[in-house]
């Protein structure tokens, strides 16, 4: 019979899930064995829906290891009604600009992932697993090829501001194998995390990288990018989540309101 991490490499989820995933699996295990009732009483503790959803995904594979039909194990768990998730706003042009020049005093490559982060909306976990070889350049087009959930890849056009910041890097860290590698190896996101929170203070000493993400969404948006091709490029599978991600300005608000006044 296949174990549960067998079973999610078949399915495509990628190795940052499958490592959640068993974790979560060992921590159920710790405290019930059970998977279906396990993940009833997270339900009953009122935990938010993003919570609640790798909980329930690790479940389901727990139990398809025991031999339970796919269909099955999904129709045994509790459906995930929690808590709507809270989704922190994106940064304004003033914060991302003092957020720029935090990251500026970072060494290499913290800087330079950290600086790309709102330049291309990847998810941290995404810009750690970039190789060199997934900067593609072809003249003055450069795209990042990432491998995003569920081991699916998208490619992601750079603008301008990203092109520079990474041939610059390439040229000076002239990277092979893992684009950010440190002295023991590729960058985790755990360090990365921690880097950032070594430089930022005041108002934004409690940013945390998936912001970045709907800065960059929102930023598109709000120049008149088409909510499909956002969705596109965040690598989303439904726009219902990219919609999510993305914060008009109370300018905007005030200028969408004024389309009523008499002209």
């Amino acid at each position: 019979m296949a174990t549960a991490d067998v079973l999610m490499v078949q399915a495509g989820l990628a190795a940052s899930t499958r490592a959640l995933y068993l974790r979560i699996i060992d921590r159920m295990t710790r405290e019930s064995g059970n998977p279906v009732a396990w993940f009833a009483s997270q339900v009953r503790a009122g935990r938010s829906t993003g919570t609640l959803m790798p909980l329930r995904g690790a479940c389901k594979y727990a139990l398809m290891a025991t031999g339970v039909d796919e269909f099955d194990a999904d129709r045994a768990l509790a459906k995930p009604k929690g808590k709507a998730v809270v989704v922190r706003d994106a940064l304004s042009e003033a914060q991302l600009t003092r957020y720029n020049a935090a990251v500026e005093r970072l060494a290499e490559p913290y800087r330079t992932l950290l600086l790309l982060l709102p330049l291309t909306g990847l998810r941290i976990s995404e810009a750690c697993a970039l190789r060199a070889l997934d900067v593609m350049r072809y003249q003055e087009d450069w795209t990042l090829r990432v491998l995003g959930k569920g081991g699916k890849t998208r490619n992601v056009p750079l603008p301008q501001a990203a092109k520079t910041l990474l041939s610059v890097f390439i040229i000076r860290e002239n990277p092979s194998g893992a684009l950010f590698e440190g002295a023991r190896g590729p960058v985790s996101a755990q360090s990365a995390r921690a880097a950032l929170h070594s430089v930022l203070t005041g108002e934004l000493s409690h940013v945390v990288p998936h912001q970045l993400r709907h800065t960059y969404a929102t930023r598109l948006t709000e120049r008149g990018g088409d909510l499909r091709h956002v969705q596109a490029l965040l690598g989303h599978e439904s726009i219902n989540t990219t919609a999510r991600y993305t914060h008009p300005t109370a300018a905007r608000l005030r200028n969408t309101a004024k389309l009523l006044d008499d002209k």
